[in-house]
Formats: C-alpha cells, structure tokens, sequence
C-alpha cells in the first residue's frame, strides 16, 4: 500500500508501540521496507516525538497544576515538527501529529480529565489554526505539511500498555502511569480514530487523513 502525500503520522496511546515504530521505520531495514511501497526513489524522514522527561514528570506528578502548560507545550512541539515536515522532500512519517496529538491527548485532558482549562483550551486550538493559516491550507500547501494517512496502533489491553509503559522504564513518567487513566486515553484513541473528522473538519476545517488501524498488541 503505497502512502499518499507526503506526510503520515503515527497515533495511539502510551505504550502502543509508536515510538518503537518509528525507530524501526528509521532503520536501514524499515526504510527499505518502505521503499517498496513509495514510487521511484523518493527520501524518506522519520520524525520522532521527542520526549521532555521533566516535562511530564511535572503533568504526571500534579496534573490540575501542569497540565496546560504541558499540553501547549507538546503542540508547540509539534508544530517545529510539522515546519520541518514543510520544507523537507519526499514523504515524512511524524511519530504523532498536531491535529492527532490535539484530538487525543489533549482533548482527554479537557473533556475527560478536566484538567486542561478553558483557557488553555482556548489557547490551544488558537495556536493550532494560526499554524495551519501558516503553513497553508490551499490545495498545494496541505499536502507538504498535513497528514494525508494516520497509522492507529490499537492495543485493547489496558493492561498491556501499562506493563510496556512499566518495563520501558521512563524516568520522566513519575512511576506507573494508573490504569484507569489509560482506559480513558484508550478510549478517546479508539473514538478518535474511527471519526478524525469531528477535529479536522469540524474544529479546524481541514481534510481528515485517511486511519489505518494496526493491530499493536
């Protein structure tokens, strides 16, 4: 199956494996695997998200204090994520995307955990649509920046994903990551990838990338 565009995301809960993914997508052996199925000899990139230890020892040890600031800061994240996506050639393959990112985390922090504020709700989606007016959201433009396909890694077992999470061993996590917390965030993704248009299209009036579900247990 070849990946339309130039730009597909990674998306799934902690533990899903994304990380993991990408750093084999990055390897010679991912790369020639890709190949086979991109047309000629296009470059490949493997973006991965970048992990801010005391960022999320701070949202995980005290999230009604942290949790705005730790949103923003990984949409911003993001965003530098997706500039670098603009200007480089061929396909790009980001270990999980802005609008995704949004759609999951931090829409499970503001309707679900309460945590993100209205106001730092507010900010977030403002920051996200003057980074697509930025980018460009004409016909030409979207394709060098936006997602066209999302890969869900999908893990049903809660209880999975905190054993990965656990033997991981993270020091930025600030201990195991509770069970009910992940059932939530499992939940949202799943929601999440079977309607992506309710974010794009709805709340930011962009084309939603086609979601192909992998089976990440």
């Amino acid at each position: 199956m070849a990946i339309k565009g130039g730009v597909a995301g990674l998306v799934g809960t902690i533990g899903s494996g994304k990380s993991t993914l990408a750093k084999f997508l990055d390897s010679k052996e991912g790369k020639i695997i890709l190949g086979r199925h991109l047309p000629g000899d296009i470059p490949i990139e493997i973006i991965e998200e970048p992990t801010d230890r005391y960022g999320r020892r701070a949202f995980y040890t005290d999230p009604k204090r942290n949790t705005d600031r730790f949103e923003l800061s990984q949409g911003y994240l993001r965003m530098l994520r997706h500039a670098v996506a603009l200007s480089s050639p061929g396909v790009v393959i980001l270990d999980m995307t802005l609008l995704a990112g949004f759609g999951t985390y931090g829409i499970n922090s503001h309707r679900v955990e309460r945590n993100l504020t209205h106001r730092g709700w507010k900010i977030y989606k403002g920051i996200i649509n003057d980074a697509c007016d930025d980018f460009g959201r004409d016909n030409l433009s979207l394709p060098c920046w936006l997602e066209s396909t999302l890969f869900y890694l999908e893990v049903d077992d809660v209880r999975l994903l905190q054993r990965r999470q656990t033997e991981r061993g993270n020091p930025d996590d600030a201990g195991i990551i509770p069970l009910d917390y992940l059932e939530r965030l499992n939940n949202r993704n799943r929601e999440f990838a079977k309607n992506p248009q309710k974010v794009y299209e709805r709340m930011f009036s962009l084309v939603a990338p086609k979601v192909v579900t992998l089976d990440a247990t």
